[in-house]
């Protein structure tokens, strides 16, 4: 499990600029430096603000998570392309995208989710069979601004190194 939480750490620090290390559950997290969004779609934090496709648009260009994921809420098959030794591993899953709004005045959530089965990857301290997932999420205020809320699920295929 040390093992496990010193290569997240490097991988993760290498993605944000090495600001945080990952748990398991990480809330808050740091703010990501990114685009606010246009000076027309800056709103309110309210139900009726920004749209999805721009919440998840300023979200991705965090640069946490990569180009795998839907520009809208939905769940796609992906390949998810991983580390090693040259061309490095390619495991087959869905990858998902959603959005969850909360009461006015409060930021949205958006959550990038891939999913995988276990015999095609799995780390050594997790199950061989069934679906393995891996979570990112971030907070989009009303003017656009993104913050890294949370990570969680198992080892993902694209941290091997």
């Amino acid at each position: 499990m040390k093992v496990l939480a010193a290569l997240a750490f490097v991988v993760f620090g290498a993605c944000t600029g090495g600001t945080a290390a990952p748990t398991a559950e990480m809330s808050p997290g740091p703010t990501v430096p990114t685009a606010s969004a246009p000076p027309s779609e800056r709103v309110s934090a309210t139900a009726s603000g920004l749209s999805d496709e721009t919440l998840i648009k300023l979200a991705k260009s965090s640069g946490i998570v990569g180009r795998l994921f839907p520009d809208r809420e939905a769940r796609i098959e992906c390949v998810i392309n991983g580390g090693g030794p040259a061309p490095g591993i390619q495991v087959r899953g869905m990858c998902e995208t959603s959005v969850a709004r909360d009461a006015a005045g409060t930021p949205t959530v958006v959550t990038f989710t891939e999913y995988w089965e276990a015999r095609e990857f799995h780390y050594a301290d997790e199950p061989g069979a069934g679906q393995l997932s891996h979570s990112w999420s971030f907070t989009v205020d009303g003017n656009g601004r993104v913050t890294f809320l949370a990570m969680s699920g198992n080892f993902p295929p694209q941290w091997v190194k």
